[in-house]
């Protein structure tokens, strides 16, 4: 068996995203409570609810990557093997193990947990707001956050800016 530790480079990625989750599901429930104390109305209890919600996922999400730090310190140790390219794809969680290269980029690094929380179908397609980039880049329209646009001003009604005012 393979204790986490210094010397296994997945326990230790693995044992900082279950942290980093704790912690946010942490802040999530103290926000929730914050928002239910300070804004009483039926909104502020509406926004308290949706944040409860995330705390409970991140809270879940954070005990489920616990326990593939757990799963991953029990494992045996591997027998080396001829180095092999491309990625690992002995057993049906070889792609959640990161590989020991190079480091990851944060969406690289979150991709095996996207899979885990949305379904390998949601994880491939990109997301966010349609925003220009440099690299011209563009995500699904149907996901992510949607920029505010002023509609057209109907044409069949008289334009208010233009008209008198003591007319009104």
């Amino acid at each position: 068996m393979i204790p986490p530790g210094d010397d296994d480079p997945d326990a230790r990625w693995w044992g900082g995203v279950s942290a980093a989750l704790a912690g946010a599901a942490d802040g999530a429930g103290r926000l929730a409570l914050a928002v239910a104390e300070d804004w009483r109305d039926g909104h502020g209890q509406e926004w308290a609810e949706r944040v409860a919600l995330l705390h409970r996922e991140l809270g879940r999400v954070a005990a489920e990557s616990s326990e593939i730090v757990a799963a991953i310190a029990r494992r045996a140790p591997e027998p080396p093997s001829p180095p092999v390219a491309g990625p690992p794809t002995a057993g049906p969680r070889a792609s959640l193990v990161p590989p020991s290269g190079p480091p990851l980029s944060w969406q690289e690094a979150l991709a095996p947990l996207r899979a885990a929380v949305l379904g390998a179908a949601a994880a491939t397609r990109d997301r966010g707001p349609r925003l220009g980039t440099a690299a011209g880049e563009r995500v699904d329209d149907d996901l992510g956050m949607r920029i505010a646009e002023l509609s057209e001003p109907d044409r069949d009604e008289p334009d208010r800016a233009g008209s008198d005012p003591g007319t009104d």
